[in-house]
């Protein structure tokens, strides 16, 4: 009888041996699961704050390379027209096709929402104003086709009334001038710090 408890008891004892043992397993490889989905997480994380960055600074540098002439250009037609000048209507082309590539992968694989969401919902805005920038000067460019190329070489009356008022047809100059340096100059601004938050967020 007593030979048997002390079976027993042995086999009980090596069966909460086991199972403890099988518990520190599957804990041990609960745990190293989690640790290598993170680690796995945070490298994508980086790769693709990395890949944004790198597409936050290529907009800002095509921003400040494409447009410091229209920009001066607009405000020296502002001032005249303050003035009480009739300057001379420019054509000017302005290149509109900014790439958001990486953004746009990032959305489609579902990349955002592995950056902070507050920093994701100003990369969203900040796109937004990317798009329409980019509507904004492809409205620019067809209109000055349209009505500023077949008279370049009109006179001021082909545009202004006899007050020194812009013509109906005309008034989307200054209103374009407007809206696209306003736009640009936020884009800049706003394209550089996000890029430098981006980085401190991906070091951290």
């Amino acid at each position: 009888m007593g030979d048997n408890r002390k079976m027993a008891g042995r086999q009980l004892g090596r069966l909460v041996l086991e199972l403890f043992v099988v518990f520190i397993g599957v804990t041990s490889a609960f745990l190293v699961d989690q640790y290598r989905e993170r680690k796995e997480r945070e490298e994508r994380t980086d790769q693709i704050a990395a890949a944004i960055v790198q597409e936050l600074d290529g907009l800002a540098e095509a921003l400040e390379s494409e447009y410091p002439e229209f920009e001066r250009a607009a405000a020296d037609f502002e001032d005249q027209v303050r003035a009480g000048a009739r300057p001379p209507l420019r054509m000017a082309y302005l290149n509109g096709a900014f790439r958001a590539d990486m953004w746009d992968a990032a959305i489609s694989m579902g990349g955002v929402e592995l950056l902070n969401p507050t920093l994701a919902l100003r990369l969203s805005f900040y796109y937004t104003q990317v798009e329409q920038l980019g509507s904004e000067v492809e409205r620019w460019n067809r209109l000055s086709e349209e009505l500023l190329l077949p008279y370049a070489s009109a006179g001021p009356d082909r545009f202004y009334d006899d007050a020194g008022a812009l013509r109906p047809e005309y008034t989307w100059y200054t209103r374009g001038i407007r809206r696209i340096s306003q736009i640009m100059a936020g884009l800049v601004d706003d394209g550089r710090r996000l890029a430098n938050e981006l980085e401190e967020a991906s070091n951290t």
